[in-house]
């Protein structure tokens, strides 16, 4: 998947302070790359700060899924609201831009055409937008992909139907063998938060990077970042091990060395990663 999106994705004005040929950054390789075809697993699990890599993931995992690997695909937002405006101002301007997706999604024609703001069909499948407030959005159709976002922020129910997240998985049952699911969300209340349960549940892989000094790899924490007394600015890193100071400007170069450890076991890939990796 990280192939096709430097290959295919092109960076619209609307969603990008820099439009053009989409460029990996080194820890969305990895995350993207479970999402193929070819990696065994079935369910990816990302537990990252806002503005990170989840909207972006999925983009990329919809433009993959229209062009290389099509099938019926559902993608829930907390609201229905929240939906419309990913499928107008994200999606619908990924389509115009990347000429692969542009011929093979059907175009906007009229109040009962094929591609509306909620619905679009392409070639060899479809996408639902849906909100997960609604009961008849997460059970209407089975899918094969399921594309959640900001679980954390979804309704402990949808309607009288029960869980949205357990409504909108069972619909991937017929496709046992060959289905995909993405839970993603910013964590909300401990102890209460759907991507904490979902990340523990995983392998919980942690983006380690290397001390540009003494070589030791480590997960960035925030509590590690010191600054002269009201001057955030000139804020330097702490390195764990040898206690030398990491200006900014090196963390370009850390992060294009670093690399993803689990902690756990489980067949689930599970991501988390904080604002301090942005």
């Amino acid at each position: 998947m990280s192939e096709w999106a430097e290959l295919y994705r092109v960076m619209s004005s609307e969603s990008s302070a820099q439009r053009g040929k989409w460029t990996t950054r080194p820890f969305q390789k990895e995350p993207m790359d479970c999402l193929s075809p070819s990696h065994p697993c079935q369910r990816v699990v990302l537990m990252c700060a806002s503005q990170m890599m989840k909207t972006e993931l999925i983009l990329n995992f919809l433009g993959f899924i229209m062009h290389i690997d099509p099938g019926p695909c559902l993608v829930v937002e907390p609201r229905t609201e929240d939906a419309k405006a990913l499928s107008k101002d994200r999606v619908a301007p990924m389509i115009r831009d990347c000429k692969e997706l542009h011929r093979r999604v059907s175009e906007v024609k009229g109040r009962d055409s094929d591609n509306t703001t909620l619905h679009k069909r392409f070639q060899g499948g479809h996408v639902t937008f849906t909100g997960a407030i609604s009961p008849s959005g997460l059970a209407m159709r089975p899918i094969r992909y399921a594309l959640l976002d900001e679980v954390d922020r979804y309704p402990k129910s949808a309607g009288t139907e029960g869980d949205p997240v357990s409504l909108a998985v069972r619909r991937t049952d017929e496709f046992f063998w060959n289905k995909k699911i993405v839970l993603c969300s910013t964590p909300t209340t401990r102890g209460e938060s759907r991507i904490e349960k979902a990340f523990a549940e995983s392998d919980q892989r942690h983006p380690y990077v290397p001390c540009p000094h003494c070589g030791e790899l480590q997960v960035l924490h925030f509590d590690r970042l010191v600054w002269p007394e009201g001057q955030p600015k000139k804020a330097e890193y702490k390195c764990s091990k040898c206690e030398q100071l990491i200006p900014h400007f090196r963390k370009g170069w850390m992060l294009g060395q670093g690399e993803w450890r689990t902690h756990a076991v489980s067949e689930v890939p599970g991501f988390w990663i904080s604002k301090m990796y942005s």
